[in-house]
């Protein structure tokens, strides 16, 4: 029986505005046995057909998530919040000159910025999960069973964003 696991490589480029997410499957010797596959089923951008998602997110008036990504564009933002370029606000000085500049988007602070990157990489967690599930046809094994010594729980990457998000990766651990 073929021993069936999810793909060890992922790549997730994290910018200010969009996020990209690439992701393969290598046998063991380090060869790929898949080609690099990009995501582009991003929720709510199904006639975009794009390589990255919004980094967007729309809370209710209770501090709850309403909506993420391309998904933001069509959420009701009566009553609601919408929050975007937070991901430079991991970094103290600009969050600092921020506040100096009185730029209402600003998160209040550090810690609110990382809230907002968690709950946005959280969102896309769960989609490149499912997404590579779908592709892989493997989704009755690996991410479901924590007990499993040969779960993979962490998606390494190379991250292209500011160095107070490797404090965020830490959660995921």
């Amino acid at each position: 029986m073929e021993n069936k696991t999810l793909p060890r490589t992922t790549f997730r480029f994290v910018k200010t505005t969009y996020t990209g997410v690439a992701w393969a499957r290598p046998q063991r010797n380090q060869v790929l046995q898949s080609p690099i596959q990009v995501i582009h089923n991003w929720p709510g951008g199904s006639s975009k057909n794009e390589q990255k998602v919004h980094t967007c997110l729309v809370y209710n008036d209770n501090a709850t998530l309403s909506s993420w990504g391309y998904l933001c564009e069509d959420d009701d933002l009566l009553e609601k919040q919408k929050r975007e370029f937070f991901k430079i606000f991991l970094d103290k000085q600009t969050l600092e000159d921020a506040h100096r500049q009185g730029i209402g988007q600003a998160p209040a602070s550090i810690l609110d910025a990382q809230r907002l990157v968690s709950d946005f990489l959280r969102e896309v967690y769960s989609h490149i999960k499912s997404t590579v599930e779908l592709h892989t046809g493997i989704s009755h094994i690996g991410w479901q069973r924590p007990n499993d010594p040969q779960a993979r729980t962490d998606l390494p990457s190379l991250d292209s964003c500011p160095p107070g998000l490797s404090v965020l990766e830490r959660d995921h651990q």
